[in-house]
């Protein structure tokens, strides 16, 4: 008899730990606070976003920065598949202790990203949600990547994680613990 398994429809999410170095992140931090930053619909609790529906607003455009990930989002779309990508619009969001990041997608960006500039280890995780609507009524008898209703990772201070902007995320009713969370996230065009 002859067996195949066949890994049908896989999302493809790119963890590059240690992205960015320590100078590099204060640097960043540096513009950061230069922002001007509200509260945003995506967080329960104490959080605050430079995030605005403006296009083209990038408050990194012509740094090292701007063109380190734009790199990396060239060589993940290019695993992907799809035509290239760069940095179309940027925020930074900043969370405080009992904040919580509510399910979302970035669609339509084909690619979307978050780079972790303060995290440690009270910080909340990122959770990636299953698109199958009908996983969650399979009964597992052990957790696999085929049976899984979210996938974390628990990020480090540098760590840039890529995934497609359609895929749904948050902090999935865990709680942010630490003092601040801050976290820089983009989409593409």
């Amino acid at each position: 008899m002859d067996k195949n398994n066949i890994n049908l429809f896989p999302i493809l999410i790119k963890h590059t730990k240690k992205f960015i170095d320590v100078n590099e992140i204060n640097e960043i931090l540096n513009l950061v606070n230069n922002l001007n930053l509200n509260t945003h619909g995506s967080f329960l609790g104490e959080a605050i976003s430079s995030y605005t529906l403006q296009k083209n607003n990038n408050f990194f455009k012509d740094t090292f920065l701007e063109k380190k990930l734009n790199l990396a989002i060239s060589e993940y779309a290019m695993d992907l598949g799809i035509e290239d990508c760069s940095i179309e619009r940027s925020w930074v969001n900043i969370q405080k202790p009992n904040s919580e990041l509510l399910e979302h997608n970035h669609s339509p960006s084909p690619i979307s990203g978050a780079l972790y500039l303060q995290v440690d280890d009270k910080s909340s995780k990122i959770f990636f949600h299953n698109p199958n609507p009908f996983i969650k009524v399979i009964r597992s008898i052990k957790s696999t990547y085929n049976n899984t209703s979210y996938f974390y990772i628990k990020p480090e201070n540098g760590d840039l994680i890529l995934f497609p902007g359609w895929l749904e995320h948050s902090s999935n009713r865990e709680i942010n613990k630490s003092q601040e969370r801050i976290v820089l996230s983009f989409n593409t065009i």
